[in-house]
């Protein structure tokens, strides 16, 4: 179906049915950060371009000179996230977006591969790179009928029931974090808002978070 953007013949079936592999590796009930990696982001990645900036991060096409492979490289203010991440934790353990991200491995969530500290303080995160559009263009360009948008939402669903079923809250969920790629599966995205779903970021007052 999704030929109708990209071109070429639909693969059939949604992406996150049966014999998707669910593994989650992070217990997020942990106490302490564990300890990180440093690298030198210039020797370990080739920088492509540019694709996205936000008010605490730069995102990058990179390639991991060591493998080859395209990533999506995240490259966090050191001084800003490290406030952002006192702020949302309450004095409770708050695990790292990279953290959270290496605890799946669902075709419905983007792959997180590693994370760490660079060189100069700030932190990094290399995740899959996706080639695709949003959810939010999907929705602009009206040209998908009922069956398809259901199939999408189905695919978000899985994602999502895995990001639950791991104890996390994404809380940024809508639109702009759901690419689609071009195989025709759904990714979700973008865990800089998550949380372990616990009482200590449950209780009320606590506003981190997307409506």
């Amino acid at each position: 179906m999704f030929g109708k953007i990209f071109g070429g013949a639909p693969k059939k079936g949604p992406a996150g049915a049966k014999g998707a592999e669910d593994t989650f590796a992070f217990e997020p009930t942990r106490a302490t950060a564990p300890k990180r990696r440093r690298v030198n982001l210039a020797r370990r990645f080739t920088i492509i371009a540019e694709t996205g900036q936000g008010s605490m991060s730069k995102v990058y096409k990179a390639v991991e000179n060591e493998s080859g492979r395209a990533v999506c490289l995240k490259v966090q203010d050191g001084a800003k996230t490290a406030a952002a991440v006192a702020r949302a934790a309450q004095h409770t353990y708050r695990p790292s977006e990279g953290e959270i991200g290496a605890a799946f491995n669902h075709p419905n969530v983007v792959k997180t591969f590693e994370f760490g500290d660079t060189n100069k303080g700030d932190y990094y995160i290399s995740m899959e790179f996706i080639e695709g559009v949003s959810l939010t263009y999907v929705r602009q360009s009206r040209v998908f009928n009922l069956a398809e948008r259901l199939e999408l939402l189905a695919q978000a669903a899985a994602g999502l029931g895995a990001i639950h079923a791991a104890g996390y809250i994404h809380h940024d969920f809508g639109p702009k974090n759901l690419l689609i790629t071009r195989d025709d599966r759904l990714k979700i995205i973008d865990f800089g808002l998550a949380v372990p779903n616990t009482a200590a970021f449950r209780r009320p007052g606590n506003r981190t978070g997307t409506l």
